[in-house]
């Protein structure tokens, strides 16, 4: 791992060569644990996880340490520095775990983030009444509104993932796509998803002979 004391906006969004092994010592986790402990090795959190299946994504929970692990081969950087740039620009509007660092390893990667206690919504939201469900859609509304006030540097607007990548969404990736993104302009998007439903773009010589007839309903501005 590169340990690291401050890891500032300028060098978050204006590099392009950020590490691929990362732990920030000034996290809560070293406060916590002390600043001489360490982050579990790969090996470690691969031997601590029980169940092993197909997907795109595993997650291990060290309860002693109040740490999880995500990891896999489908797993990105951006997901890591999504979290850390939120937690940093909408720190009280937009709750995400803290992350203490990420690394590289046999093709996979590891975040580590901190363990937040609780039940998913995923898993409540059938036992909650109508006014608590309206409740959290309230919540989850503010919270929409507080993402859509981020802005982008004004010299350096693209639309993309962050650090100025393709988008890697699992809707917007399959065998037959090209890579989405990024993108320099709201109608470059456009133009990208117009192709992707023209039918499969791998069986036509030229996509542009595809007609697609709503493309024209799509505002670019």
């Amino acid at each position: 791992f590169i340990e690291v004391e401050h890891f500032t906006n300028q060098k978050l969004y204006n590099s392009r060569n950020i590490s691929r092994a990362v732990v920030f010592k000034e996290s809560t986790y070293f406060s916590e644990n002390g600043p001489n402990s360490s982050l579990p090795s790969p090996a470690i959190v691969r031997a601590t996880q029980k169940a092993r299946h197909l997907s795109r994504s595993m997650t291990v929970r060290f309860e002693d340490l109040k740490l999880v692990v995500k990891y896999g081969r489908e797993i990105t950087i951006a997901e890591d520095l999504c979290l850390w740039a939120i937690r940093r620009f909408l720190p009280d509007q937009v709750p995400v775990p803290e992350v203490y660092g990420w690394c590289e390893d046999g093709g996979e990667f590891f975040i580590y983030m901190e363990l937040t206690q609780g039940e998913t919504l995923e898993n409540k939201w059938k036992s909650l009444s109508k006014p608590e469900r309206i409740d959290v859609c309230g919540q989850l509304r503010v919270m929409l509104s507080e993402l859509r006030s981020l802005k982008q540097d004004p010299e350096n607007q693209f639309l993309g993932h962050v650090n100025c990548q393709p988008l890697l969404d699992i809707m917007f990736t399959d065998e037959t796509k090209p890579l989405a993104g990024p993108f320099s302009s709201v109608k470059e998007f456009h133009d990208w998803l117009s192709l992707t439903k023209r039918g499969l773009e791998m069986h036509w010589p030229d996509p542009s002979l595809i007609p697609d007839p709503f493309r024209d309903s799509l505002p670019d501005n």
